[in-house]
């Protein structure tokens, strides 16, 4: 592979994360108005809530053609083809709202069909980064893209909240519209030299099924990325299950300002975190940089649920939310070290999908266990008020905070699970080899030739 020079790379990278910075913002504006426009219309929450799960299921039923596709084709063109499918999606939404004719069902489609093409990018995304950045940097090049995230988290909500009220629903998808322009724009003057080694000189090609299969046999046979792979899962169900109740818990003893300072300290403490690891890159030792998180995580969500004063509660949700970049952008640059070139689409497609499939059965299951077991159970004469009560409380919202409590331990005892696993520990040991492979192995089948 023909890899560019250390500038030359950061820079073409750079100008890529900042058209899709203009365009990650764009999308939260339209994710923003549309939950506005479904809940002003039917007045339910569970309508509004569907719209969160169309954005999640296709990042979990796409990851394997989506992984394919970047590993089987050039990356940025992938990305062009996401943007303007998303761009089109976005579009015909617009039309619809211009003519009157919009329905909620037509946004539920849209947002499955812009998620989607979301869910083709993103390995596309991760796996271009590694061509063009050094791997030293990699560190800061993932902290740039968390900190694009958690930008977006801030502003998205602030922009859409202002133009809602001024240009309706409509103006702001075509704000979008401009942005995914950004975009598309700032991927065609990029220059991508060279394909990944395994896609250029793997000699025979399998079906598109082995194709797809591959990024899970990979990690089948590396038992270090296969325990760090169960270790997100039982972050990413934790930090789910505080997703689906967070806002019932604050919401059940305080107004809705209160759920709103917090959001936008989270939002803060989210951009800290990007901030930190795109000056720092993280520690020398990526690994140590995603234990030591998650115990400061554990503890974080912990703290969260036992809902101490209010000035505790906030520092706890600041630091909380400044864990997700830095635990991410760690793990990140781990799996793109230890993953070679030709199989990092499948391989991070894959590991968003365990990722997202964790977090949903969060979603799926929190809210039930919370209304019809542990609010009961901490109600003031539920069966724990005079045990667990004393020290958490009782009332509406208590039994959440056990959950988030318990969570949090979860999260604790998953990371000294994985601190005493010796190949967790040891895994970037291991990795050089694993990147360095000029061809897959015997245990994984040889990648598609590119077509000409």
């Amino acid at each position: 592979m023909t890899r560019p020079d250390a500038r030359h790379g950061m820079l073409t990278f750079g100008l890529i994360w900042l058209g899709q910075v203009v365009s990650l913002v764009g999308s939260g504006l339209t994710e923003f108005g549309l939950g506005v426009w479904v809940f002003q219309r039917t007045g339910a929450a569970t309508d509004y809530a569907l719209i969160a799960l169309c954005i999640s299921l296709p990042q979990v039923l796409v990851a394997p053609l989506a992984g394919t596709v970047a590993d089987r084709t050039d990356r940025r063109l992938v990305m062009l083809l996401s943007d303007c499918g998303a761009a089109l999606s976005t579009l015909a939404v617009a039309l619809l709202a211009w003519n009157g004719q919009l329905e909620t069902w037509h946004v539920y489609a849209a947002v499955l069909a812009t998620s989607t093409f979301a869910a083709l990018q993103y390995p596309a995304y991760a796996a271009l980064m590694t061509q063009l950045v050094p791997r030293e940097q990699l560190g800061r090049a993932n902290g740039m893209v968390e900190m694009a995230w958690s930008a977006s988290f801030i502003v998205a909500p602030l922009i859409a909240a202002a133009l809602i009220e001024v240009v309706s629903l409509s103006g702001i998808l075509v704000v979008d519209l401009v942005t995914f322009g950004v975009g598309v724009g700032t991927l065609l003057l990029a220059r991508v030299p060279g394909e990944p080694v395994e896609q250029a000189s793997a000699g025979e090609a399998g079906t598109f099924g082995t194709q797809a299969r591959a990024g899970w046999t990979y990690v089948a046979t590396h038992p270090a990325l296969a325990g760090l792979l169960v270790y997100s899962a039982v972050v990413s169900l934790s930090a789910g299950t505080f997703n689906a109740l967070f806002a019932p818990m604050i919401l059940s003893t305080h107004s809705p300002t209160v759920l709103g300072a917090l959001a936008s300290i989270g939002g803060v403490g989210m951009l800290a975190g990007g901030l930190i690891l795109t000056a720092w890159g993280g520690p020398r030792r990526r690994v140590l940089g995603v234990l030591g998180t998650g115990l400061v995580f554990g503890l974080a969500l912990t703290a969260i649920g036992a809902q101490p004063s209010w000035l505790a509660l906030a520092v706890a949700v600041g630091i909380y939310f400044g864990c997700l970049p830095f635990l991410n952008g760690c793990e990140q640059t781990i799996w793109q070290g230890a993953v070679p070139s030709g199989l990092q689409g499948r391989v991070l497609s894959m590991r968003r999908a365990v990722e997202h499939g964790a977090a949903m059965l969060a979603y799926l299951a929190a809210g039930p266990i919370a209304d019809r077991l542990v609010e009961p159970l901490l109600a003031p004469s539920g069966t724990l008020a005079p045990t667990v009560g004393v020290i958490l409380g009782t009332g509406p919202g208590r039994g959440i905070g056990l959950l988030l409590v318990l969570m949090g331990i979860v999260a604790l005892l998953a990371t000294l699970a994985a601190s005493l696993s010796p190949r967790i520990r040891s895994i970037e040991d291991e990795r050089s080899a694993a990147a360095g492979d000029a061809i897959v192995t015997a245990t994984v089948e040889p990648v598609l030739e590119p077509a000409a």
